[in-house]
């Protein structure tokens, strides 16, 4: 599924088998970029973003098999550029911009949709990657911070810089796969 991007507020979902894509017909979230998208179960929420005009902490849930959107309570403050990653039911917000660069993070909870401010470490970045594995966030680079990576104890709450070998960059993508992250592109 992809969702928005500058000026759009589309979801198009591409089916991989049949290598087909399609228009979800359903009712959507405002146009935006630079918000994050993440996948729980059989549910996909976005969170945050910018209008072209103004900052959003709207969060918004599309059911899978329904095909309804759902507009859920907003608990951080509005923000673009930042992360989010999903570890046992929660959704954890990280960084972005206000236009001030932020290093907050926030929590939701996705069964009852609570925010809870949590305690940060990372220096504040935007445009950066994310991954969770074995319950820990990774923080990499990102505009406004130096080539660094951090590690978040999601039951805890501690940071713990780690070791980067990586060249610093924005936009990047990321992803874990057997306890190894792997990071693409870039600027």
């Amino acid at each position: 599924y992809i969702f928005g991007g500058s000026g759009m507020n589309d979801l198009r979902k591409y089916d991989i088998t049949g290598n087909s894509w399609s228009l979800q017909s359903s009712a959507s979230p405002v146009a935006r970029n630079a918000h994050t998208t993440v996948l729980y179960g059989t549910k996909m929420y976005v969170f945050g973003g910018h209008t072209g005009t103004s900052g959003l902490n709207d969060l918004w849930e599309y059911d899978l098999t329904t095909f309804i959107w759902t507009q859920r309570t907003s608990g951080a403050t509005a923000r673009w550029a930042h992360s989010a990653v999903i570890n046992a039911g929660k959704m954890y917000v990280f960084g972005g911009q206000t236009p001030t660069y932020l290093n907050d993070l926030w929590e939701c909870d996705i069964t009852t949709f609570t925010w809870t401010q949590k305690t940060s470490g990372a220096t504040a970045r935007v445009q950066h990657s994310a991954v969770v594995n074995a319950g820990k966030m990774y923080i990499f680079s990102g505009q406004g911070c130096p080539n660094d990576l951090w590690e978040c104890n999601l039951t805890t709450f501690t940071w713990t810089q780690k070791t980067s070998g990586a060249t610093a960059r924005i936009l990047a993508s990321a992803v874990v796969n057997a306890d190894k992250m792997y990071v693409f592109g870039g600027h």
